[in-house]
């Protein structure tokens, strides 16, 4: 007696996913290709909109490896395969807020490693607003703004404060005295004193320096009260 047995051989499903990049807080919708699949599982789930379909929708905050299973009604054994989403984290860290006398300027840094282009605003008081590091001038206290843009594209954007200060004292040195003690005590010195404060209280450090005709230094005062 004899029978006869067959065989059927099936054939492996396919798998295949896709990687992925973004920037911060965008998304990416993810996708296992897999014919004749009947089930999809995918973790981590936290960050997945569905984890139970082929192609949801994922919003990392950092690189993350997506691993699916994917069940077949068949007598293959399940497949698993990895969808890495690259997350890209624009960084514009500008330095530093500060303080400027009026008419001073400061130079304002972007600090973006991966910076491609800057826009500040507002423009008024920098000499070029396009640039990582402009120079500010401005006749009041103003916060700048920076958004860049980085070589994947990404947006960041950050603030300096430059805060301007007014001199609360204003030099002056006479244009004429007579040192031969006939006058009033102040007009027989040359010294530097405070036009507001009218005896240079509010100065706390000078440098006084007197040229002859030929360009010798002929008297150098460091404190307020030497005189000539």
């Amino acid at each position: 007696d004899f029978d006869t047995i067959t065989v059927h051989v099936v054939e492996v499903p396919d798998l295949e996913t896709y990687n992925a990049e973004i920037c911060v807080g965008d998304s990416a919708q993810l996708d296992a290709f897999a014919p004749e699949a009947t089930s999809y599982a995918w973790v981590p789930t936290s960050t997945l909109d569905d984890s139970a379909i082929y192609n949801p929708i994922a919003k990392p905050l950092t690189t993350t490896d997506y691993i699916v299973t994917v069940g077949y009604d068949s007598i293959c054994p399940d497949k698993s395969d990895t969808a890495t989403v690259t997350v890209n984290i624009p960084i514009v860290t500008p330095c530093c807020d500060t303080t400027i006398f009026l008419g001073d300027a400061v130079m304002l840094s972007a600090n973006a490693p991966d910076g491609l282009t800057y826009v500040w605003t507002p423009a008024a008081g920098l000499d070029d607003p396009s640039l990582a590091n402009p120079t500010a001038t401005p006749d009041s206290t103003t916060t700048y703004k920076v958004v860049m843009i980085d070589k994947f594209g990404c947006v960041d954007s950050n603030e300096i404060t430059v805060e301007i200060i007014s001199p609360d004292f204003e030099p002056e040195v006479p244009d004429a005295f007579t040192p031969n003690g006939s006058g009033p005590a102040p007009n027989n010195i040359l010294y530097v004193f405070d036009v507001k404060g009218r005896e240079g209280e509010s100065i706390e450090s000078i440098s006084f320096k007197i040229f002859n005709r030929w360009g010798e230094m002929i008297f150098e005062a460091t404190e307020r009260n030497q005189i000539i």
